[in-house]
């Protein structure tokens, strides 16, 4: 039943709460990386209120505030002098280089000369991370040395990533419409996993280019089976991991990869049921009825 009419427009200003989480997001977007101001930005995740917010001093709280605030939105670095941290933050610079041994022992930043007249800080990650791997070179097929190429870099860069803890292979069926020319393509990545001294994790993953010939002997994977590598670490055969597709991981899903890499970091190799271990070879090779099946 109706009973009247509204002869005059709703004010929408009039809904408080909605006009100020209005204001704000208006604000944010109309600031954030503007060409014209270059007013800056940072991104506190949830994690460094559960990992450090409660523990950390409150300066040091706030030279990691001034860093974040301060570096390059992108790539997390600056460059600033203790004098000059001092001068901006209004305190002696005794206290600042105090400060950034809390951050340093927390592993919040990096500090390092870096061919420049005052230290470089970065910023470091305080949650697991996934990131594409480097190599030294443009490898033109999918060999051992790409392994052992990756394997050295991530060694000489301890100090930053960590220690290695351990490396995979991971094999998944694609469901990509680019790539499902044939009813053979798959997705396979060396996954490296570091760990520091935190416990934070990383993933490097290595895409393999060349290794679509090479698959395992089952197309429908419901729950993740396992298969030994042509890939060794270590004088050992890589365990490789064939993933169900339901989310294609070259999409980088957050959730599932985080999952993955935190999982593979903890996994007992010697607890896995050998009933769910698959062949691994070339797809010419796999007998009639797998094939069929794929």
């Amino acid at each position: 039943m109706v009973k009247g009419f509204r002869l005059l427009k709703h004010n929408p200003y009039e809904d408080t709460d909605n006009t100020i989480k209005n204001y704000y997001s208006s604000w944010r977007e109309f600031n954030k990386g503007n060409s014209e101001t270059k007013e800056t930005f940072t991104m506190l995740f949830s994690s460094f209120k559960e990992k450090h917010l409660p523990t950390i001093e409150g300066g040091a709280l706030k030279l990691y505030l001034f860093f974040c605030f301060s570096a390059n939105n992108n790539n997390g670095e600056s460059w600033y002098s203790i004098e000059k941290l001092a001068e901006s933050l209004e305190v002696g610079t005794r206290t600042i280089n105090k400060w950034i041994k809390i951050l340093v022992e927390r592993e919040l930043i990096y500090r390092d000369q870096n061919n420049h007249r005052s230290l470089t800080t970065y910023l470091l990650p305080y949650s697991t991370t996934l990131m594409k791997v480097k190599t030294k070179i443009v490898y033109s097929r999918d060999s051992q040395e790409i392994l052992n190429d990756v394997v050295n870099s991530l060694r000489t860069q301890q100090a930053i990533f960590g220690e290695l803890i351990s490396v995979y292979h991971i094999f998944q069926w694609s469901t990509s419409k680019k790539r499902r020319k044939r009813t053979d393509q798959n997705i396979q990545w060396l996954l490296f996993i570091t760990r520091r001294t935190n416990g934070i994790l990383t993933g490097h993953y290595y895409e393999l280019k060349n290794s679509e010939h090479k698959v395992v002997s089952k197309k429908n994977i419901d729950d993740p089976y396992f298969f030994h590598s042509t890939f060794s670490y270590e004088e050992k055969p890589l365990l490789g991991i064939a993933l169900n597709n339901e989310t294609d991981i070259t999409s980088n899903p957050f959730e599932p990869l985080k999952e993955l890499i935190e999982e593979l970091a903890t996994i007992d190799i010697n607890m896995i049921d050998e009933n769910h271990f698959l062949d691994y070879e070339d797809i010419d090779e796999i007998d009639t009825e797998i094939q069929d099946e794929i």
